[in-house]
């Protein structure tokens, strides 16, 4: 009898309010009691201080977390148990499961041998392959067609503190009103692990462009002369500059991207800086020429028009040579504590650093459903080149992008593969032409585990 009269004392004391208990003994019988009778609710609500702050409180608060599928506080805790006693088998157990359904793959490899075994190792030279493909459908086709794309991806594990992904992407595009074009792309990527909470990003992202130009437009300008008397000719001067361009256009290019990610449980931090360098060369020539349309209209009588075509150049279009574009920015997002942390929310900004390029920013969610994930970005961006996701994907377009929308939904086949499903929605401004257009873009990938 007397045992109960003091646990409800306890709980009425400090399980509302037990962040301000300061008491050693009494936190250490309160937390084990609590997860003694798998009360994780109650137990995750006990906040460690700077004076209490020990393995088993921690270990017990992470588990609690753990239980309650909020894996991201599980694993700020438990990594803090981790650090304070590395022997113990039960907190690189629950470390390693937390740690994958975080992401979190260097405290995934770090906790692997105590968690799983020395015998099933985590080191591959492939770890995962990637195949994907998709099309981006214009919604002008007198404009532009579609772009087609095929890709290849390949995940590397030399080591627990070193990742490496490599992608090799083809790239076409045929019927535009400027002619056709083809890019070969290949990234290559590293992460370093550096300690439990930082770990180090470099990228090279190689891209070759080559398009057959044969773009023609022209500007008119109209001049009307009336009457002198009634019944006399009407005159309309109509003035046409035409420019036809015609020739190949190469572009050969790198983006190099460095930066660092810290990770404090739900908050994740990834300042960076990225170098764009361009070599493009050309053998586009311009013709110019000027035709002007006399028409001379009078009542009851047909028209009479007389064109005339002169002032006919020439010229080959230089463009310069070594572009380069430095961009720094930083990647923010956070995952929200309520409904089993289901919700991450971030954004990514980009600030370009030559000229007056104004600042780019990526708001973007991701949600997670019962077996499967949604992420959602938008994306607006004038004339610059930038890559995203850690330098993975290129907008290397000079294209001036009013609104993209991503939507990318990815669920688990079995164990070892997973389908990803990718729609965009871009609405922007041809760099060359200058015409403004909608594309839907719908893409599929399958990834293996190896």
């Amino acid at each position: 009898m007397c045992k109960w009269i003091i646990i409800v004392f306890m709980l009425f004391g400090f399980s509302t309010n037990a962040q301000h208990v300061s008491d050693f003994k009494t936190i250490d019988s309160l937390s084990y009691y609590l997860y003694s009778n798998a009360k994780w609710q109650e137990l995750s609500e006990i906040n460690t201080t700077k004076a209490i702050d020990y393995h088993y409180l921690n270990l017990r608060i992470g588990i609690a977390f753990f239980q309650l599928k909020k894996y991201h506080r599980a694993e700020k805790y438990l990594l803090k148990a981790y650090q304070q006693n590395q022997s113990s088998n039960v907190t690189a157990y629950y470390l390693y499961y937390t740690s994958v359904e975080t992401g979190n793959l260097f405290l995934t490899a770090q906790t692997h041998s105590s968690a799983i075994g020395d015998s099933i190792k985590f080191t591959k030279i492939i770890s995962a392959i990637n195949l994907g493909g998709g099309s981006k459908l214009s919604a002008n086709k007198e404009m532009a067609g579609n772009i087609n794309f095929f890709n290849v991806g390949l995940g590397h594990l030399p080591a627990k503190k070193l990742a490496l992904f490599q992608n090799f992407t083809l790239q076409n595009q045929q019927n535009n009103i400027w002619g056709d074009f083809t890019q070969l792309q290949y990234y290559l990527g590293s992460s370093i692990k550096l300690s439990n909470k930082w770990s180090v990003d470099f990228s090279t992202h190689l891209h070759l462009y080559n398009a057959d130009i044969d773009f023609k437009y022209d500007t008119s300008k109209t001049a009307s002369t009336p009457p002198a008397f009634p019944g006399d000719f009407k005159t309309d001067s109509i003035y046409r500059k035409n420019h036809l361009l015609k020739g190949d256009y190469n572009q050969q290019g790198a983006f190099f991207y460095l930066g660092a990610t810290h990770v404090s449980g739900p908050l994740k931090i990834s300042p960076f800086a990225q170098l764009n360098l361009e070599n493009p060369s050309s053998s586009i020539s311009e013709t110019q020429w000027t035709e002007i349309t006399i028409s001379r209209v009078k009542p009851q009588t047909p028209p009479i028009e007389n064109t005339q075509r002169k002032d006919s150049t020439i010229k080959l279009i230089d463009y310069p040579n070594n572009e380069q574009q430095i961009i720094i920015g930083t990647s923010i997002q956070y995952t929200l504590p309520f409904a089993q942390e289901k919700f991450t929310i971030g954004s990514v900004f980009y600030q370009p650093l030559k000229g007056r390029g104004k600042l780019i920013f990526s708001p973007f969610a991701k949600i997670k459903l019962k077996k499967s994930s949604l992420f959602i970005s938008y994306l607006k961006k004038n004339n610059i080149p930038i890559t995203e996701y850690y330098g993975s994907f290129l907008q290397n377009s000079y294209d001036n992008i009013h609104h993209q929308v991503n939507v990318r939904f990815s669920k688990p086949l079995s164990l070892n593969t997973s389908v990803n499903l990718f729609y965009q929605f871009e609405d922007k401004t041809d760099a060359l032409s200058l015409v403004r257009f909608n594309s839907n873009l719908l893409a599929i990938s399958i990834s293996f585990k190896l």
